[in-house]
């Protein structure tokens, strides 16, 4: 058989068209493998971090339930407080107990020379208090005035001296009574016309006496130097004054 030219090139386009067809289908393959390939891949990744995740949030969310559940306790010891001794440990305390006299008290006293058997009622104000003995007391009680509902009064300066006197404490009776500036007078509770008194006598048994007067001595020597000062001060407006008015 001869071959023409034609035929020739008619054959070589047939193989060389058979070739590339054969090179395509061998690339698209390789192409799909590669994209299934990465793909298989992708899936693979992502299944495994998706366990891992949740392995990892199953773990957390155990520790913090049991973290929950049984929390960590701390002991804190209790404060320790300090039980001051009671003042009265060791002796009875009474009720209802009668207080001590003390100086200023207003009391309910009885004057024998009132004609009757009992004395006459008074109401007063115990102004002083003296140790006449080891165990009695006896004490300077100020009459005052009954000036009606209820109000008692001192007398004036110039009586009030004579009405004076000395009454043991034994006899004396308290009286809760208060002092109104408005009326300057003491208001004292009454009961069937006679004034109330909250006892019927002082509490006298371990009584001492009245409590002596704190005094500072350094205001004491304060009160002294100002004292020669303002003294010096008038003595010298006096002296100047003299003077000019001699001239």
């Amino acid at each position: 058989r001869i071959s023409t030219p034609a035929s020739l090139l008619a054959t070589t386009l047939e193989v060389h068209t058979g070739h590339t067809m054969i090179r395509t289908i061998d690339v698209v393959t390789l192409v799909l493998s590669c994209i299934l390939g990465i793909a298989w891949t992708d899936a693979f990744s992502l299944h495994h971090s998706g366990t891992a995740s949740s392995s990892t949030y199953r773990q957390t969310s155990t520790k913090r339930h049991q973290r929950i559940q049984s929390p960590t306790i701390l002991y804190v010891e209790p404060p320790k407080y300090y039980n001051a001794p009671s003042p009265t440990s060791g002796t009875p305390k009474k009720t209802n107990a009668a207080p001590y006299p003390k100086i200023g008290d207003v009391v309910r006293y009885y004057d024998l020379d009132g004609g009757n058997a009992k004395g006459q009622l008074k109401v007063g104000k115990l102004l002083l208090i003296q140790k006449v003995s080891p165990e009695k007391f006896v004490g300077d009680v100020m009459e005052m005035e009954f000036v009606g509902d209820g109000y008692y009064a001192e007398f004036p300066s110039r009586e009030r001296r004579s009405r004076i006197t000395v009454q043991e404490l034994e006899g004396l009776s308290p009286i809760s009574a208060s002092y109104v500036r408005s009326a300057d007078a003491f208001f004292v509770p009454m009961s069937d016309g006679q004034p109330k008194v909250t006892f019927e006598r002082f509490e006298l048994e371990g009584y001492a006496g009245p409590k002596p007067l704190e005094v500072n001595s350094d205001v004491v020597e304060r009160d002294g130097e100002r004292y020669v000062e303002l003294k010096g001060q008038l003595l010298r407006d006096a002296a100047l004054l003299g003077a000019v008015g001699t001239l």
